[in-house]
This record gives C-alpha cells, structure tokens and sequence, in this order.
C-alpha cells in the first residue's frame, strides 16, 4: 500500500491503516507463507479489493476488450505482473483523462464498475455528508503529538458504534503482538523470522 515511508509515515496511512496491527509479510518466503497459512485459519474473511467480472467490464468501457482474452491479462494473477500493471494503468488512465469526471461516474456506476471521485482533505472536510454523520474526529499522532482528523467507522451501530483506536502505525510495528500474542511464537522465534528475512 502506498503512503508509507520509513522515516515519516503520511497522514493517508494514518487514515488508511486506523485501528489496524500491520505485519509485513514475505510471501515468496517459505516461512512467510506458512505464517499467512496460520492466520488465515484464524480469519474469518480475506478480501480482495475487486470482485471478479469487474475489470472484464471496465475493459469494454475502455475500449480493449480484447485484453479479457490476452495473455497476461486474462486473469487477476496475470495482471498483477509489473508489465501488465503498467499496461492497464496508462490505459484506463488515458480513457479517464479524455471525459468530464460526470460522465466517467456516470459510465462506469451504470456499467457495474466501482467508482468514485478522488477528494482532497479540504474537500472531506467541506462535504455536507460527512460533517453531519459526525464523519471526522480528532486523533493523536504519536510521531508528531499533533492531533488531526480521521474518520470514523463508515458503518455505526447503536449499541456498538465502534470508533478509532489509533491512527495507523509504522510497518511491522505490530509483528510482535500478532506472532508472539495471536499465533503463540516465541520471542527468539520472531528474531528467527526477521534474521531470515520472512518479516
């Protein structure tokens, strides 16, 4: 996910990654798969962030949909490739470019195809929705000790309204509490793991 830097995390990963434990995990490490194996038995769901179907139609609104049968792109393993990412990047990007953001909305919403516009801070703050559902609420930031606006949990319930936590925290800040608390391993187990290089 981007956002991240080392020495300075910015304000979209406290906002992204709220009430979040982040782990860093290599997958292409034998132990690192086998930790993703062991969570996944604890997990209730794993989401992935476009259901199927949804690029197959995005393709036909952006004019390609001879990419839906293409090598390379036929599937999401494919298309997460380096050279596949950066093909589709700069076309749907060149369709959006050429059409009033109106119309891209209205085209891809009619079309099944998830979207919305891309707001700055100050169009957050200034939207009528969200200050009248109470949207934004101050949090601390450790790294700086200043407080800035986050957002609540979209979805609230009376009885359990949930709220922020913490705001997201540095990469892997939390391997210890997830390996050491959630799976069992020990602290010479985690040192193990990072010596390895699978956190």
């Amino acid at each position: 996910m981007g956002g991240f830097i080392e020495e300075h995390y910015q304000p979209f990963w406290l906002l992204a990654f709220r009430n979040k434990l982040p782990i860093t995990l290599n997958l292409k490490h034998a132990q690192g798969q086998r930790i993703f194996a062991e969570l996944l038995r604890q997990a209730d769901v794993l989401l992935e962030n476009m259901r199927p179907g949804t690029l197959e139609r995005l393709m036909d609104l952006v004019g390609h949909p001879e990419l839906k049968d293409t090598p390379g792109y036929r599937n999401n393993q494919e298309r997460l490739r380096p050279e596949s990412r950066t093909v589709l990047n700069g076309i749907i990007a060149d369709w959006i470019k050429g059409r009033p953001l109106g119309k891209v909305l209205e085209v891809c919403e009619k079309a099944g195809v998830a979207i919305g516009p891309v707001y700055e801070m100050a169009d957050i703050a200034n939207d009528q929705h969200v200050e009248a559902r109470g949207t934004l609420v101050p949090v601390l930031d450790p790294a700086s000790g200043t407080s800035m606006p986050l957002p609540q949990p979209a979805i609230r319930m009376s009885a359990t309204p949930g709220g922020v936590r913490f705001p997201g925290l540095p990469m892997g800040a939390a391997n210890e509490v997830v390996l050491g608390d959630l799976l069992g391993y020990t602290s010479d187990q985690i040192v193990g793991l990072k010596s390895s290089g699978a956190i």
